[in-house]
């Protein structure tokens, strides 16, 4: 039997302060810390200089959404993308504090956005048993075949559109040109 490894324990480094209800999502934008909350913003935390401490501000409070925001996602390009129980998701102009886009599409919970590295392509998962891939402003696919919430999708980067999305049906499913190549399941809850 090997010997258990020792590692350092985990210490607090930060904690950012700002948001007015618990923090749903958390991601990276570039060297930003960017929050969603069910207080309908979404938080871009800009890291300060703080003699090696770990220390950060809130530098925009991007408001937009009208019901808790449940997931962030940063793009290659460098842009920001949210999702919310409104059943949309917003495309930032982080710049200018507004909405860039409004992608409207869903009829759920919009419970997860990601960002294709390759293609540049923008992904959601909704309660309404389908994800949605976008390009720019424009919805390019849906994908549907669950039967149940589509909890996350995840982007596969050796196909322009492919994809894996994890369901409340117990099921992944693998996505290829807008199709279902393979479900995947064994799970049981």
């Amino acid at each position: 039997m090997a010997a258990p490894m020792e590692v350092e324990p985990f210490q607090l480094s930060a904690t950012l302060i700002g948001h007015e209800d618990d923090v749903r999502s958390v991601g990276a934008l570039g060297e930003h810390v960017v929050t969603g909350s069910r207080d309908r913003s979404v938080r871009v935390w800009r890291p300060l200089e703080a003699g090696g401490a770990h220390a950060y501000e809130c530098a925009s409070a991007l408001l937009g959404h009208t019901h808790f925001v449940g997931a962030v996602a940063s793009t290659p390009d460098g842009a920001l993308a949210s999702g919310s129980n409104d059943k949309h998701v917003i495309v930032w102009d982080v710049d200018g504090g507004r909405p860039a886009h409004v992608l409207e599409g869903h009829t759920d919970v919009v419970s997860c956005v990601r960002a294709g590295k390759a293609s540049g392509l923008l992904f959601s998962a909704s309660w309404d048993k389908t994800a949605r891939v976008w390009k720019g402003a424009e919805c390019v696919r849906t994908l549907t075949g669950h039967a149940a919430a589509v909890w996350s999708v995840l982007p596969l980067d050796d196909a322009d559109d492919g994809a894996l999305t994890a369901s409340a049906d117990h099921t992944i499913k693998r996505w290829s040109a807008g199709e279902c190549a393979h479900t995947y399941s064994g799970h049981t809850d």
